[in-house]
């Protein structure tokens, strides 16, 4: 970054010596939000590169948070700013790779720039309401429906005498504002049981209310000061995030989990580094991924193997046991249909990859990541990030394996995918 600034400096300067004999040139910037700003080099004076900082100010009504003093996206307290999803960090109206609409949160997304849009775009400095924080400012403040600069919102004066005014800018769908000049709707951090929707505190003229909406409404939002720097100083949370993805013991330097089933599941899959990673994909009975030389296609496709591969510690056979040594081996039919049949499948998202939160009868869990499968003869990647694929160890037939399916729609134990797709691996222990 250092070398990529000072050679831009570099470049600059040399424009700028130029710029003398000819006045007419121009820098041509190109910015974030698709806009093109040209600055003629002479009305230049300098350049030099500092770190984005945040100016934002806040107001103490009395209360246990301080509130900011206009919305995300708003120059004064009057405007509405920009309308969020949420858990989106940017504008209901842009481009989002990522939605978590019905998606089971692990963590409160509080303090959480993937996630959180006060601090994504104020800085750690600001985060989210809580739902707690929301029924504070209702119980704790006189609230007053006023006009401000021509908009209609609520004004808020907590107990000290300070005031904050909170316009009623209603909600937008992406095309489509409604309520506005009637209604105000700010999300909060916390979410309801249905992963589809999440809290918000609403007003009108006649009333005002904290409860849930779809995560999907483009709301507004008016930060808090996080004077605890992301640490949430609310004791609100609605996520019990401890010992989510607890782990249990280690064997051979990998990690598992006892689910309270018939076999323990490893943390991570075949080739990875952590749960999220989706790891190798991998033909069944072949002990190397796809795209390696070791992998020979045609023997996974040929091999006369019994029922079972299972700990056979040689090519062709059990990867996992080859992998990660003889205590670890794939699992069979058996125990993945009981590992669909006795837990609680949750689709969520673990560091912006989704997958399932798998939670067995003991209360751990572990993490699936949604890694698709390999078409080895095409040489490409499908169903990435909407299906998890995992082959076991029991075969159908000579050519079809038994492996295990999962999506929002659809799940089970199938046999018909050929045993030259590359799919993941989860080892189990006993």
């Amino acid at each position: 970054m250092k070398i990529t600034s000072i050679l831009t400096l570099a470049i600059l300067f040399s424009m700028l010596i130029r710029a003398q004999d000819d006045p007419s040139r121009s820098i041509r910037v190109y910015l974030n939000d698709g806009s093109i700003d040209d600055i003629l080099l002479t009305n230049v004076d300098s350049i030099d590169f500092v770190e984005k900082t945040y100016n934002y100010t806040y107001v103490d009504l009395g209360l246990s948070v301080k509130w900011a003093t206009c919305n995300i996206g708003a120059d004064n307290p009057w405007n509405y700013g920009y309308y969020f999803a949420w858990g989106q960090t940017q504008p209901i109206d842009s481009s989002n790779s990522i939605t978590i609409y019905g998606v089971y949160m692990m963590y409160p997304i509080v303090g959480n720039p993937d996630f959180d849009a006060a601090t994504a775009n104020w800085g750690p400095d600001w985060r989210l309401p809580s739902q707690d924080e929301i029924v504070e400012l209702f119980d704790s403040c006189t609230i007053k429906w006023t006009t401000k600069s021509g908009v209609k919102g609520r004004l808020f004066t907590g107990p000290n005498g300070n005031s904050i005014f909170l316009p009623a800018g209603g909600t937008y769908n992406g095309s489509t504002y409604n309520h506005r000049g009637y209604s105000g709707d700010y999300w909060t951090y916390t979410t309801n049981e249905n992963d589809n929707y999440a809290y918000v505190f609403s007003f009108s003229q006649n009333s005002y209310s904290s409860g849930f909406t779809s995560r999907n409404t483009g709301c507004l939002i008016r930060p808090v000061f996080n004077e605890n720097n992301n640490e949430n100083s609310s004791t609100e949370n609605t996520n019990d995030s401890t010992d989510v993805l607890a782990v249990s013991g280690e064997i051979n330097g990998y990690e598992f989990v006892d689910l309270g089933l018939s076999v323990k599941w490893a943390t991570l899959n075949i080739g990875a580094d952590n749960p999220e990673d989706y790891g190798y994909y991998i033909p069944w009975g072949e002990t190397e991924p796809v795209g390696t030389s070791d992998t020979n296609i045609s023997t996974a496709e040929q091999q006369d193997t019994d029922d079972e591969i299972q700990g056979d510690s040689i090519t062709f056979y059990d990867v996992a046991t080859e992998k990660w040594g003889q205590t670890w081996r794939m699992p069979t039919d058996t125990e993945m249909q009981e590992l669909l049949d006795s837990c609680t499948w949750r689709w969520t998202i673990k560091d912006l990859v989704y997958g399932y939160l798998v939670t067995g009868p003991s209360g751990k869990s572990i993490f699936l990541p949604l890694a698709g499968y390999y078409f080895t003869s095409y040489e490409v990647l499908y169903d990435e990030g909407t299906y998890c694929y995992y082959w076991s160890s029991t075969q159908k037939n000579e050519n079809y394996p038994f492996y295990l399916y999962y999506n929002k729609n659809k799940s089970g134990i199938g046999s018909s995918m050929g045993r030259v797709l590359g799919l993941s691996v989860r080892p189990v222990t006993e």
